[in-house]
């Protein structure tokens, strides 16, 4: 089956990225592939934060390492750069690349940038486990149950990949 238009959530992360090799292999050509980044609330940092005391104070996991926090426009700029550079990747793939910046709930972007004409959704997951995923949630489970099209994740090389 070969989609015309593909939504791709992208976080910055090279592991996000990784999900352009099944994109290829799903786009019908000509498809449209709409790079999606979601500028998320500050108040993540402040989460960050709480999940790095309770766990280390449990456990002997790492802190996540809160980021700096530019202004929500610094952020979106550099969203752009970076979906620019993946754009091109697409664009040379045979695609159109459609580049989108949203700002607030991660997982209310991607359900309302769906139903604007997405036929899937390809977004990776990376498998946050234990108290990460009871506070942070896994966004990966929120947009299932929040579209009403088809998903396909790609799992973290961290998560067992059942057969």
């Amino acid at each position: 089956m070969a989609f015309k238009e593909i939504l791709v959530p992208l976080d910055g992360s090279t592991f996000a990225e990784s999900i352009l090799q099944y994109i290829r292999q799903i786009a019908e050509p000509g498809a449209r592939v709409r790079l999606l980044s979601v500028v998320p609330d500050h108040r993540l940092s402040e989460i960050v934060s709480v999940a790095n005391s309770v766990e280390i104070a449990f456990t002997s996991a790492p802190a996540v390492a809160p980021a700096a926090l530019p202004t929500t426009d610094e952020s979106a700029d550099e969203m752009k750069t970076y979906l620019n550079r993946i754009a091109g990747v697409i664009e040379s793939a045979g695609m159109v690349p459609v580049i989108e910046v949203m700002h607030g709930n991660v997982t209310e972007a991607i359900s309302s940038a769906a139903a604007q004409g997405a036929d899937v959704i390809v977004m990776a997951t990376h498998g946050r486990g234990g108290l990460r995923r009871l506070i942070f949630g896994s966004v990966t489970d929120e947009v299932i149950r929040a579209v009403e099209i088809p998903v396909l994740i790609v799992p973290s090389p961290a998560e067992p990949v059942s057969t």
